[in-house]
């Protein structure tokens, strides 16, 4: 997998590049069909003229001959102007970058970013991926393996599909995340996050839907109180509580998303009765 995407993000990263949209006709005439001789020269012109813009810091994050620098200014783009359509397109060069070093977390965390807050732009799908695939090459073959999957079925017309099929044929083939099947695992006090909890269920669904487009594990699980049944939405299963009280931190840190500790057959254990 890592053999065949680092060389294209690095490509992606250092070319001129020649996207079809951008927040402007200026933009898109500075960008498209533009040259390495004359591209710096027409940016400047630009920078110039347009000081201070979303456009500007976008086209000289473009134009910069360090990569750092570039991600330097790409997310002043994104914390000053996170409304234009740029921001997107910065984030998702800052996650390619972070991907391309072999950073893995630090660039699923911007990936994910982009499926969070900019859900309708044309990085969405591509994000999905690469998102995964950050998963994979950290060794989580099992949850980037689900991943893949939710993303076929969600974007079966990307670019990426194919290569998204080779990455399941090859983790299939190498029986990468399957040796966790021939051992018994502990289902008993197994703790999840609770992220709400609802009277009615389209609400709840709507909650699940939009972690499960982060790429979460979400799940609705249904509790009877008293004379009414209530909508649980639970994140994740953990064998211990460390592993739960972490997971949870790094959901408030990254997407600033309230959570309680549930003990699973607690919970499930009253709804039976």
């Amino acid at each position: 997998m890592l053999t065949k995407l680092i060389p294209l993000l690095c490509m992606a990263l250092f070319a001129v590049p020649a996207f079809p949209q951008t927040s402007s006709n200026t933009i898109d005439d500075i960008i498209s069909g533009a040259h390495a001789g004359d591209f710096k020269a027409r940016v400047l012109t630009y920078v110039e003229a347009h000081p201070g813009t979303p456009e500007a810091l976008f086209l000289r994050g473009l134009a910069a001959e360090d990569a750092q620098r570039s991600v330097r200014l790409y997310n002043q783009l994104v914390v000053d102007y996170p409304s234009t359509p740029l921001a997107g397109r910065a984030l998702y060069r800052i996650a390619q970058y972070y991907f391309s070093r072999g950073l893995y977390v630090a660039a699923r965390r911007e990936f994910l970013k982009i499926i969070e807050k900019y859900p309708e732009s044309k990085y969405d799908g591509e994000a999905m991926y690469f998102a995964a695939a950050c998963l994979c090459a950290a060794g989580q073959t099992t949850t980037c393996r689900s991943e893949l999957q939710n993303f076929l079925d969600r974007n079966p017309k990307s670019v990426l599909v194919n290569l998204a099929k080779d990455d399941l044929k090859e983790l299939k083939s190498s029986g990468a995340g399957d040796s966790h099947k021939s051992r018994p695992r502990k289902k008993k006090g197994t703790y999840s996050l609770q992220l709400g909890a609802f009277s009615i269920a389209e609400n709840a669904e709507n909650m699940r839907s939009y972690f499960d487009r982060l790429g979460f594990i979400v799940e609705v699980v249904q509790k009877q109180d008293k004379d009414k049944t209530m909508f649980l939405v639970w994140l994740g299963k953990y064998d211990l509580r460390e592993a739960a009280e972490s997971a949870g931190d790094s959901l408030r840190r990254d997407y600033n998303k309230p959570y309680r500790i549930v003990e699973r057959d607690a919970v499930l254990g009253e709804k039976r009765k």
